[in-house]
């Protein structure tokens, strides 16, 4: 009979490949703002502004500032061609904001593993933002 063995996941990346992991509740708000520091001024930010593009058109960058409020000691706020000054990223919805999360881990992992828990969670919020209107109940009424 065949065992089965569960490894552990290391808590610091390995040096042969590059991993990432999303846990249901998101990354840690160090641990994002960590990752960023290290994309912030590279293409890799540019691929991540360009996915959130894709649900939120008017977001032209980010940037990650010392908190106010709250326990965050940093958070990520936007420029949106819609608003005269950044607005938290928080503000704009827990859609975009697990999608920020996922393609920051995604372009740091790269060329090496991606774990997401609980991927489904987002993909059904992204579809309600993008496609609610067109399918909403209330219109068939």
């Amino acid at each position: 009979m065949s065992s089965v063995r569960i490894l552990p996941i290391p808590s610091t990346p390995s040096s042969k490949y590059p991993f990432q992991v999303v846990p249901t509740r998101n990354l840690t708000s160090d641990k994002i703002a960590a990752l960023w520091d290290t994309i912030g001024l590279t293409p890799m930010a540019e691929e991540v502004i360009a996915g959130l593009q894709l649900i939120e058109p008017s977001i032209t960058g980010i940037l990650f500032v010392q908190s106010t409020i709250g326990r965050e000691a940093r958070m990520p706020l936007v420029s949106s061609r819609n608003a005269s000054e950044p607005l938290p990223l928080k503000s704009m919805g827990d859609g975009i904001t697990r999608l920020f999360h996922i393609i920051v881990a995604l372009v740091s992992a790269k060329d090496g593993i991606l774990l997401i828990d609980e991927f489904e969670t987002v993909s059904i919020g992204l579809f309600r933002k993008r496609y609610g209107r067109r399918y909403s109940t209330s219109q068939n009424a």
